[in-house]
């Protein structure tokens, strides 16, 4: 497991680890929900109804990359590749949400259904290892998932917490520590980019 750890293969992986799966799990487990009635201005039938729509959302991605995550293999399409798609839409998603445009119910389902992609990061840090050391991999990737998820979650609060004691509104203080939870996923999302990864282990 240590070999495991200190090795740069898995280091790429592990930022995109914490802060894109990990993070998704904050936001769907505890934070959608303030964001939607103090940011969006919903009501709570209304902020649970939009939170049924990202599970139901996370329940079609999970579907859809069942289904055609195999076929897409067969056609020469890599973990990796899927990551970088994946990934990049999740940031556009998001930022969406963060400057308030378009339709809030429909942007947070894509979240969900974009979400099934999170899968695809224990087979992409895995083609790097033998085949033996696959479970000792996905181990640690999901050592990480489950930091992020810790870390994003407590670091919400925190942050909410100095910021309201800063005089901060309730959704000034929710935008600003989402757009710090995105700008940690735009820097864990390059060195899923082999140039840009060598060039920094350069």
């Amino acid at each position: 497991m240590g070999a495991v750890f200190v090795a740069p293969a898995f280091l790429r992986f592990a930022g995109s680890s914490l802060f894109f799966v990990g993070g998704f799990m904050a936001l769907q487990s505890l934070w959608a929900v303030p964001w939607l009635m103090h940011v969006e201005g919903l009501a709570l039938a209304d902020a649970a109804r939009t939170l049924l729509l990202l599970n139901l959302g996370m329940l079609t991605g999970q579907l859809s990359i069942g289904v055609f995550g195999v076929r897409m293999a067969r056609h020469g399409v890599r973990p990796l590749q899927m990551l970088h798609v994946g990934y990049g839409a999740l940031l556009l998603v998001q930022a969406l949400i963060l400057f308030g445009v378009g339709p809030v119910s429909l942007l947070w389902f894509l979240i969900g259904a974009l979400s099934a992609v999170n899968s695809q990061a224990y087979l992409a840090a895995s083609n790097d290892f033998p085949r033996e050391m696959f479970g000792r991999v996905s181990t640690s990737i999901n050592l990480m998932v489950f930091l992020g998820a810790f870390v994003v979650q407590w670091g919400f609060g925190l942050a909410l917490d100095l910021l309201r004691t800063w005089g901060w509104a309730m959704p000034q203080a929710l935008r600003f520590t989402f757009a710090a939870l995105l700008v940690l996923q735009v820097l864990s999302y390059l060195p899923l980019f082999p140039r840009l990864w060598r060039r920094g282990q350069g």
